[in-house]
């Protein structure tokens, strides 16, 4: 089973609702036709009703509780205080509510449904409008040497699926719109459940078994109905049985095009107009054929030394873990200025950033050759440390070897600190900084899920 199903129940050409075709023909492979397959699993809710007139919306996919009854304040108020309403609100018992993130709004939305997009047995009297997020970015707008601190906030539309960038040079930007609010953490939308073959992507998440075309994979550009067809008739890694990925699908990946039509308007594919726009960016799907405990690997399954999340844990590293063999993996370092040390097993610092440029008597020549991170080449008579980053005197510190020297502050993989893909550091810059994560990540598809704490945290 893949995913959690979109609720489309209907198929459309480029221009109108059709029957839904046959394998084979056009526009075969919606998301209609393989939910009827049993591709995907239906939503699940429960209402719990601990505290009267409080009841809460339990998602038994994700995990999430949702507040039933939407807050609309009765005038604008700025950002922050929908932060503080929902993590100082008690209802239903519980003291731990927050603002959604955007990809946590998406996962209650019913693709099938517009005007609101949600299933109104659960989510009752829900305001078909923009909601606010708890997703930001930090901006300097003004003139360049007078930046005035400014946020901007996404918004959710659920009358029919948008969302929407609230730009200005307001730091706390009121609204006066509503939020539902969310408690706990929603499961399958972290880079740490997901194990990076060489020719696949792997969710090892336990709720699903997929794979997905290597990030490196790129289709030919194409328009929705070709797309759909170069998934289905696709042979790739020694497998068959490709499909084109699913609008919630994409959210757990953060990338690619969609299957998925929108209730409110046939012709739409999560926004844009597939019959007039040409994709490049096409990642196919399908059912994992290995057992949970292995990992597809050079066109066989095989054990897999990623099933224990050992990145999850790893500095630097963005949880995600590439196996090698059956006991050897990689992690994949979360920054370009980072690259994987097989001998340390560690995400150390590397040559990108050109430091040799500046350091007082070296050589300026970089080498990634050490478990330690990169290393300078110095002039004769000096060493590199790697505890300064500096070339010294050889004479004075009486230790040629010493830039080779373990030290009590290397740290080992039990006290690495755990950094995912839910959590993005707010940087005071005057640089707008990539959001590739929502829980949610900023365009519709490249908003990364992240933690929707406070407002010194982007989160979504």
């Amino acid at each position: 089973m893949a995913h959690i199903c979109t609720g489309q129940t209907k198929c459309y050409d480029n221009e109108k609702e059709i029957e839904c075709p046959a394998k084979g023909e056009e526009f075969y492979g919606q998301d209609a036709q393989y939910a009827d397959l049993g591709y995907c699993a239906p939503p699940n809710y429960t209402v719990e009703r601990k505290v009267e007139n409080e009841p809460v919306v339990i998602d038994n996919y994700t995990g999430l509780s949702w507040q039933q009854k939407v807050y609309v304040p009765e005038t604008y108020i700025g950002w922050k205080t929908y932060l503080n309403y929902c993590e100082n609100s008690n209802y239903g018992g519980y003291d731990d509510w927050r603002v959604p993130g955007v990809w946590e709004y998406k996962s209650i939305m019913d693709f099938g449904r517009y005007h609101p997009n949600v299933d109104p047995e659960y989510f009752p009297d829900t305001p078909p409008e923009y909601f606010v997020t708890s997703v930001y970015y930090r901006y300097d707008c003004g003139e360049p040497h007078y930046p005035v601190p400014a946020t901007w906030v996404y918004l959710v539309n659920f009358d029919h699926f948008d969302t929407f960038l609230r730009e200005g040079c307001a730091n706390d930007p009121p609204f006066n719109l509503p939020v539902r609010c969310v408690r706990g953490k929603a499961e399958g939308t972290s880079l740490s459940k997901i194990a990076y073959s060489y020719d696949v992507t792997v969710s090892i998440d336990k709720k699903f078994n997929i794979l997905m075309t290597s990030w490196d994979f790129y289709a030919p550009s194409q328009k929705w109905a070709d797309a759909l067809d170069y998934c289905e008739n696709l042979t790739y890694a020694g497998l068959s049985g490709w499909r084109l990925m699913n609008i919630r699908e994409i959210h757990l990946f953060s990338g690619g095009q969609p299957s998925t039509s929108e209730a409110y308007d046939p012709t739409k594919a999560m926004g844009p107009i597939w019959k007039e726009i040409t994709f490049e960016d096409v990642r196919c799907i399908r059912d994992n054929p290995c057992k949970s405990d292995e990992v597809w690997f050079e066109s066989k399954c095989m054990k897999n030394p990623c099933v224990n999340n050992p990145c999850g844990k790893k500095t630097n590293s963005d949880g995600a873990c590439q196996p090698i063999n059956e006991e050897l993996y990689s992690c994949r370092c979360d920054d370009f200025y980072y690259y994987w040390n097989a001998e340390s097993m560690k995400c150390v610092e590397s040559c990108k950033k050109g430091p040799c440029k500046y350091i007082e008597h070296s050589d300026q020549q970089c080498y990634e050759d050490d478990p330690k991170g990169y290393r300078c080449g110095c002039d004769e008579g000096y060493t590199w440390d790697f505890d300064s980053k500096k070339c010294l005197d050889d004479n004075e510190t009486g230790d040629d070897d010493s830039g080779n020297q373990e030290t009590d502050n290397d740290s080992n993989p039990d006290t690495d600190t755990i950094e995912t893909p839910d959590e993005i550091s707010d940087a005071d810059s005057t640089e707008t900084p990539d959001i590739d994560a929502d829980n949610d990540a900023v365009s519709d598809t490249d908003i990364a899920e992240v933690a929707d704490e406070t407002p010194d945290s982007d989160g979504i």
